[in-house]
């Protein structure tokens, strides 16, 4: 559901008729209450029948604000059905009909994201770029709102290269957009997007940059785990790696607040960022490094599709720091893992656990060669020393 869009028609959609005593009242009453009706069988997503009674009322003698009330509810309800084209034809047939109504903005608005979402990108961009047109040629009696209307359209058209995969031209929008210094501009979401864009375009002292001023000025903020696992990808790739392995373990501590994401995605940014550091350090052969992320990778998730790699990565870092017995204890907590039936019939969760236990094997087989070659080695040095030693003169007799 577009969730900008919806709001914006309903709000445009107000009730704000007043009856009075006249003729008039009556047929003013009843269309007031057949739009209740068509309101209240979309709530109950009886979409018929409130285009039913809709209809009705765009080709009454009703005033000109109600059918403009009833065809945004057409709208409303073709959207929430998710019959976009069909959303699309009613706001053209209002923007048509009532092509003077302060409200148009709005619908021009809505058509845009309608059309983004239906992939029609090009249509999308028009019909933002044309909401600016339109605030032009109205009145000044609600400057704010059309402030307001300017901004968002601008975001949208950022929004709309972003998605199509041109972050340079949505990376120029947004910082033009926020240079401008607008009050109505949403400067935190505004800065959210450039970071994204940024770190698309690999422009990493510039991503570490605007990272930092988000964290400074919007510490609270959902998307603040999101910006911090750019910061700590773009840290890294600057060859800045222990600042990137600080911000990770800070990253880690972190628990998810009222304002934030759910925990799901809360996790999520965590696990990349600390898988993607972790790979690094065990790759450039930091293993004391490597150890410490892949130990906070582990309190993240109790399952064993998580916990299994993660075991089996510390067990080969305790090989390469040349503790054997403490690899095997790993290797063995996955062996002798209890699984449950769905998990026994994991593929990726036997290959591992497969591959633990032949790593139990060979360093069982390592160490009993190393014993062997020992033994061989003492066996050698008695040999060469009794070899070494002169032979014991007999005593001649007379």
């Amino acid at each position: 559901m577009l969730s900008t869009s919806h709001a914006a028609l309903s709000v445009t959609n107000r009730n704000d008729f007043t009856p009075n005593s006249s003729p008039e009242k009556l047929a003013t009453t009843n269309t007031i209450t057949e739009i209740e009706y068509a309101r209240r069988f979309r709530a109950e997503h009886d979409s018929p029948q409130a285009y039913a009674v809709l209809a009705d009322l765009v080709t009454s003698q009703a005033p000109d604000a109600h059918k403009q009330a009833a065809l945004l509810e057409m709208a409303l309800t073709a959207i929430e059905e998710d019959a976009l084209p069909k959303a699309q034809q009613i706001l053209a047939q209002y923007a048509q009909r009532y092509g003077t109504d302060p409200h148009i903005p709005e619908i021009l608005l809505c058509q845009g994201q309608l059309y983004r979402r239906m992939g029609a990108n090009r249509m999308a961009l028009a019909k933002f770029y044309a909401v600016m047109t339109t605030v032009l040629n109205l009145s000044t009696d609600h400057v704010q709102d059309y402030q307001r209307l300017v901004a968002q359209a601008q975001t949208e058209i950022a929004d709309t290269y972003y998605g199509q995969g041109d972050f340079a031209e949505a990376s120029d929008l947004l910082t033009r957009l926020l240079r401008q210094g607008s009050p109505q501009v949403d400067t935190i979401q505004a800065e959210f997007k450039l970071i994204r864009c940024l770190s698309k375009l690999n422009r990493h002292a510039e991503v570490i940059e605007h990272a930092n001023r988000f964290l400074a000025n919007a510490a609270n903020a959902p998307e603040q785990v999101e910006v911090r696992f750019y910061l700590i990808h773009s840290l890294q790739q600057a060859g800045r790696t222990q600042e990137a392995l600080q911000q990770l373990l800070d990253l880690l501590q972190m628990k998810p607040g009222e304002t934030s994401p759910d925990l799901k995605s809360w996790r999520s940014w965590q696990q990349r960022a600390g898988n993607e550091i972790g790979n690094q350090l065990y790759v450039e052969g930091d293993n004391i490094s490597a150890l410490t992320v892949y130990l906070s990778l582990l309190r993240l998730d109790d399952t064993q599709t998580w916990r299994f790699p993660l075991l089996y990565q510390i067990g080969l870092i305790h090989e390469r720091l040349a503790q054997p017995q403490k690899a095997s204890e790993i290797y063995s907590e996955i062996v002798e893992t209890k699984m449950s039936a769905a998990e026994k019939s994991n593929p990726a969760l036997k290959l591992i656990a497969d591959m633990a236990q032949w790593r139990i094997d060979h360093l069982a087989w390592l160490a009993q060669a190393e014993l062997t070659t020992h033994r061989l080695q003492i066996n050698n040095r008695l040999a060469v020393t009794e070899a070494a030693q002169p032979t014991p003169k007999q005593d001649s007799k007379p």
